[in-house]
């Protein structure tokens, strides 16, 4: 039998008289997959911007992706592959590194 508790779980085997506890671990702080893709998004929003570059011109650039991609990227909806963070980062003229904020 398996007994769940916020912080131990303990196992019991009926075919043995012991009981085994073990601690369950939650690390704390770890960078979820959401917060990542939020974080890059709204990173990318701002050098954008910064360089006075609107969603409609971004998607004019050669080989640049779509209007409502970046936007789902922007807003930290969709996590962007590292080969399209390297096609934003050279329209932009910065390197993929400039997205991640430590």
């Amino acid at each position: 039998m398996v007994y769940k508790d916020s912080r131990v779980i303990q196992l019991q085997n009926p075919f043995l008289t012991r009981s085994f506890l073990v601690c369950h671990y939650k690390p704390r702080n770890l960078l979820t997959r959401e917060k990542l893709a939020k974080d890059i998004g709204q990173r990318i929003r701002e050098i954008r911007e910064k360089k006075g570059i609107s969603l409609k011109e971004f998607e004019t650039y050669e080989n640049s992706i779509e209007r409502g991609n970046l936007s789902e990227i922007e807003n930290g909806n969709t996590l962007a592959s590292v080969f399209t963070l390297y096609k934003i980062a050279q329209i932009l003229g910065v390197k993929i590194s400039d997205f991640i904020k430590e």
